[in-house]
């Protein structure tokens, strides 16, 4: 219920008293989480002779011995109605072929010209052709270079011309780094891998965590947002016009950057768990 609160595309403004926001996320759990979780839930619970669950957010917040946060404070810190007790963590970056090397046809394109825009709306969304469309017509108006970032080509429905490059896979944290911008769909992992690059982000969100990855972003100041689901030519131009040509956010991002550094984090972690395991023995 504490800031920032996302409901889907649905940003409640920080004003609205704490009452009413319970109000909101109650109504939200009982007529669209509780009706889909529960009988799942119930019924695996039956198996093993154990009551049911009346709230999946309740039963959520009361059931851990430790809960485990992966992600650092600066991108959101405890708050007050989160479940206890809580272990603050890091990011974990993950890639499926971290050593992949960047083909020769991309680092030719890299090197006739300015760092391109990375377009990508996530390897799950299948309906990305209006996405793309958008895309190549907001890529030749600002006369930018892009890389459009998907396994599915058939997404990409007209030739590409000579300032725009197809590619089904590439490692984020080599591609980034040589990228102006990046537009993706706000997962978790695009979105941590970008703070890291250090370079502006717009996030396209759909669905699930990606709205609430972006209330994040664009309060750190590093990026903007619109709504997949609103995504038009224009609104794309605009954005994305702001993002490039914004010293704010070009300093704002380096700043974030720079508090990616290696730690014994994972180590600590796996410390916490260990005492939180004999606790629950004990």
């Amino acid at each position: 219920m504490q800031n920032p609160l996302v409901m889907g595309d649905l940003f409640i403004p920080p004003w609205l008293p704490i009452w009413m926001r319970q109000w909101l996320w109650t109504y939200a759990d009982k007529n669209f989480v509780d009706p889909v979780a529960l009988p799942i839930i119930n019924q695996a619970r039956r198996k093993y002779n154990l009551p049911p669950v009346a709230s999946m957010a309740m039963y959520m917040y009361a059931v851990p011995d430790l809960s485990i946060c992966f992600f650092p404070a600066w991108f959101a810190a405890v708050q007050p109605d989160w479940p206890t007790p809580m272990c603050m963590g890091e990011f974990q970056l993950y890639d499926s072929s971290p050593d992949t090397d960047l083909s020769t046809e991309l680092e030719e394109f890299l090197a006739v010209g300015p760092a391109p825009v990375i377009f990508t709306p996530g390897s799950g969304n299948l309906q990305a052709n209006y996405y793309f469309q958008c895309a190549q017509q907001v890529v030749q108006k600002l006369g930018l270079r892009a890389i459009f970032l998907t396994p599915y080509r058939e997404q990409i429905t007209t030739e590409l011309p000579a300032n725009i490059l197809w590619q089904a896979y590439l490692p984020l944290r080599s591609i980034l780094p040589r990228a102006s911008a990046i537009i993706h769909h706000g997962g978790i992992g695009t979105t941590a891998e970008t703070l890291k690059a250090g370079i502006p982000q717009l996030i396209t969100a759909l669905a699930f965590d990606q709205f609430d990855n972006a209330a994040r972003v664009q309060k750190l100041g590093v990026g903007d947002f619109v709504a997949m689901s609103r995504l038009t030519t224009r609104q794309l131009s605009q954005r994305l016009q702001g993002l490039l040509s914004s010293e704010a956010i070009k300093t704002n991002c380096a700043l974030v950057a720079a508090k990616f550094k290696k730690s014994a984090h994972a180590d600590f972690l796996c410390d916490v768990i260990e005492v939180a395991k004999c606790r629950q023995k004990s």
